[in-house]
């Protein structure tokens, strides 16, 4: 009951992620079209418009590392279900009865005890090197995650000092 309960948070945090992170990146993409489509163009230099532009760079930045992390985020989902199958294949292996052959019910194929002892440490190899992917993706996705919002600050910090310069201007 309470392994449901966990499960189920997991679950809804994930999803939560997930839709936080299509959000944030697709208002950053429908922002920097926005700013886009306003800005007029004026010679390079000290002036509103070079920043307005720098901004649009900034922020087009931050919607590039915002699509590596859903990219991240999917690729971390996929070496989850694999890891999940290598595990469920081990333990399946690994829990048979030992010295008698395994029969595969899907495929029907027969297994001898060295080959089932083979394939348990093929899987466990296998194992590991998933988890070092998925360590490896995390971080990834967590440096994207770290940069999409730094570079989501800095652009509406620029563009907030270009529309007050263009004041004063």
């Amino acid at each position: 009951m309470a392994g449901e309960r966990s499960v189920a948070v997991f679950i809804q945090a994930h999803e939560s992620q997930q839709k936080f992170d299509y959000f944030v990146t697709g208002l950053t993409g429908a922002l920097c079209g926005f700013i886009a489509e306003r800005y007029t163009a004026s010679r390079l230099g000290v002036n509103a418009s070079t920043l307005e532009l720098v901004s649009i760079c900034i922020l087009l930045v931050s919607f590039w590392f915002g699509f590596r992390r859903l990219q991240f985020g999917t690729l971390i989902n996929q070496l989850n279900a694999h890891m999940l199958d290598v595990l469920e294949k081990r333990g399946t292996l690994a829990t048979s009865v030992e010295g008698a052959p395994v029969a595969n019910a899907s495929t029907g194929d027969i297994y001898l005890p060295e080959m089932v002892r083979a394939l348990v440490r093929k899987y466990g190899k296998d194992a590991k090197d998933i988890e070092k992917a998925l360590e490896d993706t995390n971080s990834s996705a967590e440096t994207a995650y770290h940069w999409r919002n730094r570079c989501l600050v800095a652009g509406f910090v620029v563009l907030l000092v270009a529309k007050v310069l263009r004041a004063y201007l």
